[in-house]
């Protein structure tokens, strides 16, 4: 089931890199046009790619410092950190197996881990959704206003007693007798989370870095945008974002290469661009994502070759 799923996966990369070289072959001297960039201009984008995965960075080294007392500094984390990113992006979720072990090492066990990673993962979508909710208010568009606050509403509700909700409904399966193993340990998880969750400097951490990092998110969508799409309003840029952001939350379209740039590339195409140049839009996000990400890895390993004192082995 495991090979069939990889092939079916593999396969449906090779269409979509197979379709995109396809457009982008058809249209070479529009994108010849499109990709040529001052120095300047790249230096800029670049210089943001790199700034806002640090952002995140700092964030969860933030939340781990100050809720379950890692001991170890800010360097060893984020090479950490950017090593896990890496083999993500080799192998879905391999990365987080790789941090989890490591993190192991250092003190920290697997149901501290998931709980970190629960609150920064829900953290990140649920204050991202309430910021896109005000975001497509201030467009004016043909959004139901009382839909899209309604819906900020019931995101902040989640934020807040999420842990609590899902610890309650859990426990509807554990009255299956094959479940019921686990509850001990999803009990003492939830136990974690809303010990981490009652710290008000843990909810500050959470809610400040997420609004900075949606912030310099939205910026850095926004400079693209200008560069290769000339000039475009601001209403269409926050569509385009949202619609982004969205796609980037569903796993196997996340994961897969190209998937995510075809449906770009025909949203662009309902606002009036070239499917080419969401493609590209969304192509080059990848590849900020993809160099940010190799970039401040290779720093971290640098400074952990020159000092490896303030370093652990994994």
């Amino acid at each position: 089931m495991d090979n069939l799923k990889k092939n079916f996966k593999f396969l449906f990369f090779l269409i979509c890199i197979g379709f995109l070289f396809y457009k982008f072959n058809n249209n070479f001297s529009y994108v010849s046009g499109k990709v040529q960039l001052g120095i300047f201009e790249i230096s800029f984008i670049l210089f943001c790619a790199v700034i806002f995965f640090n952002i995140i960075n700092l964030k969860a080294f933030l939340l781990i410092k100050s809720s379950v007392g890692y001991a170890y500094g800010y360097s060893d984390w984020s090479k950490l950190y950017f090593e896990s990113l890496i083999i993500n992006s080799i192998i879905a979720l391999s990365g987080t197996a790789y941090r989890a072990i490591a993190l192991k090492k250092r003190d920290i066990n697997y149901t501290k881990f998931i709980a970190i990673n629960y609150l920064l993962l829900g953290s990140y979508i649920s204050i991202s959704l309430l910021l896109v909710s005000l975001e497509l208010l201030f467009i004016n568009t043909n959004f139901s206003k009382v839909s899209i606050i309604l819906a900020g509403i019931l995101i902040l509700i989640l934020f807040f007693f999420g842990p609590t909700i899902l610890e309650n409904f859990t426990k509807f399966f554990f009255k299956f007798k094959i479940l019921s193993k686990f509850e001990v340990p999803v009990n003492k998880l939830f136990e974690i989370i809303k010990k981490i969750f009652s710290k008000k400097k843990v909810i500050i951490i959470l809610f400040l870095n997420t609004i900075i990092v949606h912030i310099f998110e939205i910026v850095l969508f926004y400079f693209v945008c200008t560069i290769f799409l000339g000039n475009i309003n601001a209403q269409t840029i926050i569509i385009l974002f949202v619609v982004s952001f969205i796609i980037d939350r569903i796993p196997f379209v996340a994961e897969t290469p190209g998937f995510s740039e075809i449906i770009i590339g025909f949203i662009g195409v309902s606002l009036g661009f070239v499917f080419v140049d969401g493609a590209i839009l969304k192509l080059l996000l990848r590849l900020l994502t993809y160099f940010s990400i190799l970039l401040n890895s290779g720093v971290y390993f640098v400074i952990s070759y020159y000092d490896k004192n303030k370093f652990v082995e994994v």
